[in-house]
This record gives C-alpha cells, structure tokens and sequence, in this order.
C-alpha cells in the first residue's frame, strides 16, 4: 500500500475546507433563533432538501449496515440495492398521510422536537423515553461513522489516528454549531456531489483498465456477485427478497419519521414542497444507490480474487476504499486523496445532520423541561450549539472508544439501531390509530423493547457468512498489482473472513430458541414493529371495553390535527375548487 503525498492532503484539505467555507459564508452565525437555526425559517427549496433527504436515506442504510454500501455490494453483492423499490412503497405513504400531520402540527404549535407529537397525542412518558433512546442509540451511530472515516484515513497516512478522529469531529461540529440548518442542508448537497464524482471516479478508472464494462460485468456474474432475486426465505437468510421489502422497506416507512427527516420537512416553505419532496428524493437515491452497486462490482472486480483482508493488507472491510486510492491511483498525484473522501464526505455529510437533530431534542425535549425559566428563541439559539459542541465532543469520544473496543460499540449499535427503528410504529399509530391512548401506547411500546432487546441481544451470538473472496490470482508480491517482472502466483484461496469469535449460521446447527435468535435484522424490524402494533392496538380495545361496559368513563377526545382523516383533506380541496368554479360561473 502506498501512503499519501503531499499533493493526496492538498486534495483532501481542499475539497473539506472550500465546501465548509463557502457554507460559513453564505449561512454564518446569522442563526440568532431557534426557528432559523434549527427549521431554517422555512426558507428552503425543493432540490436542496432533496438532496439532503437522499444523503439521509444513505446515513441510514449506512447506520443499520455498520458500514459503506461500497463495501456491502464487494462483500455480499448487489442484492441489497433491491432497497430502491422500498422507496415508491414509502413515499406516497409518507407524501399524503404522514407528513402532512407533522406540517400541521409544526404550523400550529411550532414544532421543533418530533416527540413533542408523541407528547401531544400521547403523555410525556413516552416522549422522553423515547427521545433519550434515540439519543443514546444515534450518538453511538454516529461515533461509529467517524471512526470508520479515521480509521480508513489512518491506514494510508502518517498522521496517527486520534489526530485525524479529532480534526474530523471538530470539522463535523463546526459545520453544525456555526452554520445550522441551512449550512447542513447544503453541505449535504455538496458532500453528495463529491460522493458521486468519487464512485464515478472509481468506475470509470477501474472499467478502463479492466477490459470494459463486459469484463467487469462478466466477473461479477460468475462468481454470483450479481443478484438482484433471491427468493430464499429462510428467517436466518440475512437479505433476501421479502425481509429487504417487507422488513426495510414496510419499517422505513414509518422509521423515516425521524429527527433528521423532520427537521428537513419542516423546513420548506409550503406544505406542497413537502409533499413533492418524497418523490423528487426517489430520482436522487436511484442515482447514488445504483454508482455504489457498480462501484462495488468494479473494485470486486480488481480485488474479488486478490482480497487485500485476507491477504492481511488491510484490518477493516471499509479500508478497501485507501486499498484501492493507494494502489490503482497512486501514479496520479492527488487523485487518492480524492477517493478517500468518498467515505469521508459520507461522515462530514452524516455527522453535522446527526449532531444539529440530538441538539434539537435534547433542547427542547429536556433542557426546556427542566429549565425553571422560560428560555427565549436568540437564548435557544445560544444554548443549542452549545449542547452541539459537547455531543461533537462526545461523538468523537465514543469513535476513540471503537477504535479500543470495537465489538462492543458495534454490539450495541446492532442490538438498539433496529430497536428504535421498531419504536417508530408509535407514530403510525397516533396518525392512523385514534382508538390508542397513552396506556395502550406505553404498553406496545414496552412490548416492542422488551422484544427487541431480547432477540437484538441473542443475535450477537450469530453472524452471516460473506459471499466467498478469494486469493487465487495474487502477484507473488502479495497484491493485485504486479512489478514489471513478477508472474502470477495461484494461492487458490477460497476462505471467507477468519477470526471472528461469533458463529457463522452456516456453520453451526439451529435448533429451538436459536432458530428465532439468529433470524436476519430485516424480519427483526418487521416483528418489533407489528409486535408495537399489534399490542397496542389489543390494549385499546380492551380498555375501550372496560370503559364502555363496565366502568362507564369517557375517555379524553383525541384533537383532530393530531390524526390522519381518511378522504377529509382531498374532499375539501375537491368541494372548494367545486365553490370556486361556481361562484366563477354565477359571476
């Protein structure tokens, strides 16, 4: 592996520093409110925040895979891209129903926080029980992401690696502290495009070299790396088609009520754009989703048969990404910087939304609480970049945790990511479900954590074998790149990963218990969600019996802004164009 130049850490200064400084320039600290600092005053366009909303929908793939879609299509192939679909299942759920609920709410009670909703429809309780969960599960998420982008810079450069952690996490938090919403918006746009150019980059230097698209493509196919139908549907299977769209695909539609999502909604300047917006993401996450899928191919491609990981070149899967700059790039000054921040503009993408959001709620949903006098809009403003900076500080201090102590961050992150995920089902239930009450919703969500922690909690016992990797067509200097005058060497490795202290599901035999245990985290998602569901909803109707039969007590009316109308809206809109049209005629 080569290490950077100087003309590598030009590149990477540059393409970090010119982005961060134009976004301080045109945003600045002018954010003296927390409505502009944290809803940009409903100021934004359509095209930026669906860019935004695209680089989110990565962060959360990014977050529930614990690593890059790069590094998922070169180890496992393409199969997860079948996640594309998922989104014309969720974006007219979220486009007409959902959404619209929030953008009411927020026009009505200005609506920062998303659980102030849970707190509207529900009690307190749930809010902030919810809210600290996500809090914690998050800042875990988002410590993960950093370390992956310093332990990855680490690997090509001299520079030791709480150094580039630090620089890193200060660089994300400056972003978020100075700049707020506007600044994170458009960095998530300029991040974006750096991404694409990246995988562009990748594709096109690796296709040239390789013989064409047909080799590449033809490689792929034969070593099954291709696969876009699986119709295996074991409960053990880790991707297959049905838990991809029923499991990530049902459950993100109702887990994209987040934080990060919210704010972003919130944020445009009509309740049209915030309809629109879902579908003009669709485009945009095709786009990027499908240059990873290739990307992925492509580096297979060069290292499918000589696996740097195997070899012991590398520690980490994600470090293929330097692998890859150092070795096939390195003759073009600069240009292995440049790939490197591929993943790194993923992070500085990731991070400042990630921070911006838990500043959001830990604002409103306990320093507002807690605070014996009322805090004003500049005074917010004030406190919030106050709590960013410290969450940037410990972000940074839970990815210097990883680095020491990897399984057990990563453990975590496994078993609470698809827990709060699950937890999203309360939503849907306060918009959809007027017959919940608090009790009901407490009780499924208790049920839902309880479940999901338990079989979140077993997993960690299992993992999933990679598609095989192979060493059978390295160099004998140990790489898949020759000197002039070295000849192939047939290894005829065919091993996947080694070392790992958990049990392979293909190596052991299920029985019992294990067999519920050890099923993929996509049906995990869809079981806490319809246990959320289910639970609460049979608990609704129980205490509506008791208080129609036996009791005989009323139960408080549900406000109806809080809830979806089924028809209402669009037989209003439909009778006011009708009134319109009348009163033209009759003029």
């Amino acid at each position: 592996m080569v290490y950077l130049g100087v003309p590598d850490y030009c590149v990477i200064l540059a393409t970090m520093i010119i982005p961060v400084s134009v976004l301080l320039y045109l945003n600045g600290f002018y954010e003296s409110s927390t409505n502009r600092y944290y809803k940009a005053a409903q100021s934004m366009t359509l095209f930026p925040v669906s860019a935004s909303l695209a680089m989110t929908f990565y962060a959360d793939v990014m977050i529930l895979l614990q690593t890059t879609l790069l590094t998922e299509v070169y180890s496992h192939g393409t199969l997860f891209i079948v996640v594309i679909v998922t989104k014309f299942i969720s974006s007219p759920v979220q486009s007409f129903v959902l959404f619209p609920v929030f953008y009411n709410v927020s026009q009505i009670c200005n609506l920062t926080s998303i659980f102030e909703y849970l707190e509207l429809r529900f009690n307190a309780t749930i809010r902030l029980l919810y809210s600290f969960i996500y809090i914690v599960t998050y800042l875990i998420a988002l410590g993960i992401i950093l370390y992956t982008s310093a332990v990855l810079f680490d690997s090509v450069s001299t520079i030791p690696f709480y150094i580039v952690l630090c620089l890193l996490g200060l660089l994300c938090t400056l972003i978020a502290t100075i700049g707020g919403l506007p600044a994170v918006i458009w960095n998530d746009v300029i991040q974006g495009l750096i991404l694409l150019v990246v995988l562009m980059t990748i594709i096109i230097g690796v296709v040239i070299n390789s013989g064409g698209v047909t080799a590449v493509w033809e490689l792929a196919n034969k070593d099954n790396r291709i696969e876009l139908i699986k119709h295996d549907l074991l409960i053990s299977t880790r991707h297959n088609v049905a838990n991809l769209v029923l499991g990530f695909g049902l459950v993100h539609t109702i887990a994209d009520i987040n934080p990060m999502n919210i704010q972003r909604y919130l944020s445009l300047k009509t309740k049209r754009d915030a309809k629109l917006v879902t579908w003009v993401t669709i485009p945009m996450v095709t786009i990027l989703f499908v240059c990873f899928a290739v990307a992925g191919l492509c580096l297979y491609a060069v290292y499918g048969h000589c696996d740097p990981q195997l070899l012991g070149r590398i520690t980490n899967a994600d470090q293929i990404w330097a692998e890859f700059g150092s070795d096939y790039f390195s003759g073009v000054p600069g240009l292995t910087g440049f790939v490197l921040m591929g993943v790194i503009s993923g992070s500085l993408s990731i991070v400042p939304s990630g921070l911006l959001s838990l500043s959001a709620l830990i604002l409103e949903d306990f320093v507002r609480l807690v605070s014996p006098i009322f805090i004003h809009e500049n005074e917010g403003a004030l406190i919030g970049r106050l709590i960013v900076v410290l969450l940037g500080m410990a972000t940074t201090g839970v990815g210097y945790l990883t680095y020491y102590q990897p399984w057990l961050l990563y453990g975590v992150s496994s078993v609470l990511v698809p827990c709060m995920w699950s937890m999203s089902s309360m939503f849907l239930l306060g918009i959809l479900a007027p017959v919940t009450d608090c009790l009901s919703a407490g009780v499924g969500l208790f049920s839902c954590l309880v479940t999901m922690l338990w079989l979140g909690t077993g997993s960690v016992m299992f993992t999933h074998h990679k598609v095989p990797l192979y060493t059978d067509r390295c160099y004998t200097n140990g790489s898949a790149y020759p000197n002039d005058d070295i000849s192939i060497e047939s290894t005829s490795t065919t091993t996947t990963a080694t070392g790992n202290p958990v049990s392979h599901i293909d190596d052991v035999n299920i029985t019992g218990i294990d067999t519920i245990v050890s099923m993929s985290y996509m049906w995990r998602l869809l079981i806490g969600s319809a246990i959320c569901i289910t639970v609460s909803l049979v608990t609704a109707v129980i205490s509506w019996l008791i208080r129609r039969f036996i009791t005989q007590k009323t139960r408080a009316k549900v406000d109806p802004r809080l809830v979806f109308h089924w028809g209402y809206t669009y037989r209003a809109d439909i009778n006011d164009n009708w009134r319109n049209l009348m009163r033209t005629n009759h003029v």
